[in-house]
């Protein structure tokens, strides 16, 4: 039993030896990349190749309000009116109601270890110093999601379309 112990002890040693210069070579491999080729995760996901891109019009007379760039991982909205985020019914309804609606109910989810946090819901509303929408960016949505997505995204707009014109 004692030449087990000595056996086994040398082993761990050699293999804390290997470990360590594994984790060395790791690291500097990791600098080496890095240096290299780094990369946002904005730029990575731009990155990415539409699925498909269409304009979101008013329902009545057919004007543009935005579009939809549809990738595999993301959404992007972009507005292609000036619409200010302080316009009505923008926070109020399609942030408070409606995303943040999908967001808590994803929250949920993580909570009962359904998804996991990468899984969630989440947005991000770009703007310009003037409170301009620029884009506005969807990550983890589902069909059912964007079809009720595009719906409130244009009778937002619209309404908000019609506020501006006054």
């Amino acid at each position: 039993m004692a030449e087990a112990k000595s056996f086994l002890e040398r082993r761990i040693k050699e293999l804390e030896e290997e470990l360590a210069t594994l984790k060395v070579l790791v690291r500097l491999l990791d600098e080496a990349l890095s240096s290299k080729s780094f990369k946002t995760a904005m730029e990575l996901l731009k990155e990415e190749k539409p699925i498909s891109e269409y304009v979101l019009t008013s329902s009545s007379d057919k004007i543009p309000l935005a579009k939809f760039i549809v990738h595999r991982s993301y959404l992007r909205i972009v507005p292609l009116r000036n619409f200010r985020s302080s316009t009505s019914p923008f926070r109020s309804f399609f942030i408070d109601r409606v995303l943040e609606g999908m967001k808590r109910e994803d929250k949920r989810k993580v909570e009962r270890g359904l998804i996991s946090p990468e899984e969630a819901f989440n947005y991000e509303v770009i703007e310009d110093e003037e409170g301009i929408i620029k884009e506005i960016i969807i990550r983890n949505y589902s069909n059912r999601r964007l079809s009720e997505i595009r719906g409130a995204c244009r009778w937002t707009f619209e309404k908000m379309y019609m506020k501006e014109r006054i």
